[in-house]
């Protein structure tokens, strides 16, 4: 049954692509004769069919649609090209480009009141805020977001507002909150969606179900699969890889996270290649106690996170590099680093990573002896436990006070449609009556005149305020902003300057290890020197000692033929 179920999900994927294709293919049949507005039409359109088949072609369609929207004042058509610019450019990792983009999307869009719009780019604002570690920003956004759709009964975006809305509280800690989110977005689509029952493994596996999680993980393994889905099967290896863990197969797990790292690579993904790589980094701390492994792989998926501008990512990592330092014995070093994180991680109000610090520095204030610092610390770690805990069940009671108040809103829109509806037939009615009385109604359409003329006043000077108060609200938001963007700039350049001077401490250690090297074999040159100068004062002694043998013996034959000069000369007469 079950392959029944993914035969046929897979023959329904296949009829999308092919359906995409001969829409693109007809989009550019018509756009060789279409004009003006029809033309950015289509070459939106086309932006939109590319983006999952060729993102060269996608991205020149934009640009054809924004360069022709411009040119013809075409508002409606700008608006959905600046919708895609933003979009290619979040595909692309450029976080800050496709945020300033999509604010002037969003400000567009409330200028012509397109509310479907104005849903999907509030939607991606607070998704691109959920990519930088803005988890609160991000929830505020998507909750707007969820308001519109709901208000124009969309439930098919429903269903997406609702997983990312998981996504949110699942960083943030509040994991039934996430997982009552995960399986509404289930009920709300129409098909399983493999990153919704990836996502709902993960909850599982964190709260000690790993039976359900691996159940979950493996239906999300199997579509991505059968589909050819590189970047979900390699976040499933992933996440099978910390599900074995927390099940104690460490090397199972190992086996997975470095599959998963492989593919994170071969599809350029730095961001799931980093994830993986902290893991691994954490199987050989923790669960196998081989620090130097450990450390290794921390810092390549630390440097990974800064380069791809991962605040959260970077944060956990520099964590687990502060505990392992802590546990090597640098606990000064381990220390700073864990506060530093600390501060960070208040700054961007990420509980999971803040209770994780709190707890980390107890550990270390105990193993220092520093007992009523443990305790604090502890205390503060249990304070954000229970805190969670009770955001929750805050959260849950918002939602539904959330969803009833836009119910009743529905309803007294519903209430003052009837009314208008039965004021417009009591209207007709009177005016029917009114035809007979030409004297009075002449003086009727005077009056009304007179009134609608009024009410143009009243409605122009109203709809003068409004803009005004509109253009006041859009330069505080705009304010706020530029603010946010300057911050996210000061933590780049914080990152890039932490980047460097690790690389600067690398490249010390490996210049120390040269030198140790380069005098280790002047120490070895200099003994063979020594035994050099050794054996040749040898050989001069030899010398010398043989030097004054033939000295002495060159003395002794001038002695002996003194002597027999001497003999000779007495022998003769």
């Amino acid at each position: 049954m079950r392959k029944l179920i993914l035969i046929f999900i897979f023959l329904n994927a296949l009829a999308v692509l092919i359906a995409d294709q001969s829409v693109i293919d007809s989009l550019e049949a018509v756009l060789l004769t279409a004009q003006d507005i029809q033309r950015v039409d289509i070459y939106n359109q086309l932006t939109k069919a590319s983006i999952n088949t060729s993102i060269e072609k996608a991205e020149f369609c934009n640009q054809e649609a924004l360069r022709l929207a411009q040119e013809i004042d075409y508002q409606s058509g700008f608006l959905k090209a600046i919708y895609y610019q933003a979009k290619l450019k979040n595909y692309h990792g450029e976080l800050t480009a496709a945020l300033e983009i999509m604010q002037k999307a969003l400000k567009l869009s409330h200028e012509l009141q397109d509310d479907k719009m104005t849903a999907e780019i509030t939607n991606d604002i607070g998704m691109i805020y959920y990519s930088t570690g803005n988890f609160t920003r991000a929830i505020a956004m998507v909750e707007q977001a969820k308001e519109l759709f709901y208000i124009l009964d969309d439930q098919q975006n429903l269903g997406k507002i609702e997983n990312n809305l998981g996504l949110c509280q699942w960083r943030m800690g509040n994991f039934d909150l996430a997982l009552s989110h995960f399986f509404t977005s289930l009920e709300l689509v129409s098909t399983k969606n493999h990153n919704t029952l990836n996502n709902i493994s993960i909850i599982y596996g964190m709260m000690g179900d790993f039976e359900q999680s691996l159940a979950y993980q493996e239906e999300a393994l199997a579509i991505r699969q059968e589909f050819g889905l590189k970047e979900g099967i390699l976040d499933s290896y992933n996440n099978f890889g910390l599900i074995y863990r927390n099940m104690r197969e460490p090397y199972k797990a190992l086996e997975y996270l470095k599959k998963s790292v492989t593919i994170a690579h071969q599809i350029h993904k730095d961001n799931a290649a980093c994830k993986a790589l902290n893991n691994i980094g954490s199987i050989y701390d923790s669960d196998l106690n081989v620090p130097d492994s450990a450390l290794y792989y921390y810092q390549k998926s630390l440097l990974l996170s800064i380069e791809g501008q991962e605040t959260y990512n970077v944060l956990n990592t520099r964590l687990n590099i502060g505990n392992l330092k802590a546990k090597l014995g640098d606990i000064r070093q381990g220390r700073r680093e864990i506060e530093d994180v600390l501060a960070e991680a208040q700054a961007i109000k990420a509980r999971e990573l803040v209770m994780n610090c709190y707890l980390a520095l107890a550990h270390i204030s105990g193993f220092s002896n520093q007992f009523q610092s443990a305790y604090d610390f502890f205390q503060k770690y249990t304070a954000i436990k229970d805190s969670i805990y009770n955001d929750n069940i805050q959260t849950q009671i918002a939602d539904l006070q959330v969803k009833y108040d836009l119910e009743k809103a529905a309803n007294e829109k519903k209430e003052i449609s009837l009314m208008l509806l039965k004021s417009q037939t009591k209207n007709m009615r009177m005016l029917l009556g009114i035809i007979g009385l030409i004297i009075v109604l002449s003086a009727l359409y005077i009056i009304l005149r007179i009134k609608l003329s009024t009410n143009r006043a009243l409605s122009a000077e109203i709809a003068e305020r409004k803009k005004l108060e509109q253009e006041l609200e859009l330069r505080v938001k705009q304010r706020t902003i530029e603010l946010d963007e300057k911050n996210q700039e000061l933590k780049i350049e914080i990152d890039e300057h932490k980047k460097t001077v690790m690389e600067l401490n690398l490249y010390r250690n490996s210049l120390e290890h040269q030198v140790e090297e380069r005098t280790l074999e002047l120490r070895i040159a200099n003994n063979n020197l020594e035994d050099s100068n050794s054996a040749l004062q040898k050989k001069n002694d030899e010398l010398n000692e043989l030097n004054r043998l033939f000295v002495g013996r060159e003395f002794r034959i001038k002695e002996l033929r003194d002597q027999i000069k001497k003999i000779q000369g007495e022998e003769i007469p």
